[in-house]
C-alpha cells in the first residue's frame, strides 16, 4: 500500500500501524525510480488526512493514482467534488484500518481494478487538467 505522504504525524502513524498490524505492507516513501516503483508495485493508495478536520482532497495523490489507474484509499473528505463513489473508497477515521484491509486483501482484484480505471477515466480523460483550465478561462 502506498502513501506519499509524511507518516509520522500521530493520527497517520496510528492509522498505518493499525493497518501494518492487520497485514498490510506499507511502502516507503521515495523519489525518482523508487517512487516510479512504489506506484506500479502497489495495489492501492491509502490518504489520511494529517489533521483531525481538516478533511480535504490531496491532489498530488490522487493525481498519481490516477495516472497510475491505482485505486484510492481515502478518509472521509467533506466536499468530494468530482470525486463521486465509483472513483475512490471511503471510510471515516476509526473505521478506515479495517476498511483498508477489507478492500486490499480482498481476493477479487477487479474490484480495486475498477476504482484505479474510473479515477484515471475521471482525471485523465473527463477532467483533464486542459480542460479544466481551458474551461476557467
Amino acid at each position: 500500500m502506498a502513501t506519499l505522504a509524511y507518516t509520522a504525524p500521530p493520527r497517520r502513524a496510528t492509522a498505518f500501524n493499525d493497518m501494518i498490524e492487520r497485514g498490510l505492507k506499507l511502502s516507503p516513501n521515495g523519489w525518482s525510480e523508487a517512487r516510479e516503483n512504489i506506484l506500479q508495485h502497489s495495489r492501492a493508495m491509502v490518504n489520511v488526512h494529517q489533521l483531525e478536520g481538516v478533511n480535504t482532497i490531496a491532489p498530488q495523490r490522487f493525481a498519481l493514482c490516477a495516472a497510475y489507474k491505482l485505486p484510492m484509499i481515502s478518509e472521509n473528505i467533506y466536499d468530494r467534488g468530482i470525486f463521486r463513489h465509483g472513483s475512490m473508497l471511503t471510510s471515516d477515521y476509526a473505521n478506515l484500518p479495517e476498511a483498508a484491509c477489507q478492500w486490499i486483501l480482498r481476493n477479487d482484484a477487479r474490484f480495486l481494478d475498477e476504482f484505479g480505471c474510473n479515477l484515471y477515466y475521471l482525471l485523465c480523460e473527463q477532467h483533464t487538467f486542459r480542460k479544466s483550465v481551458e474551461a476557467a478561462i
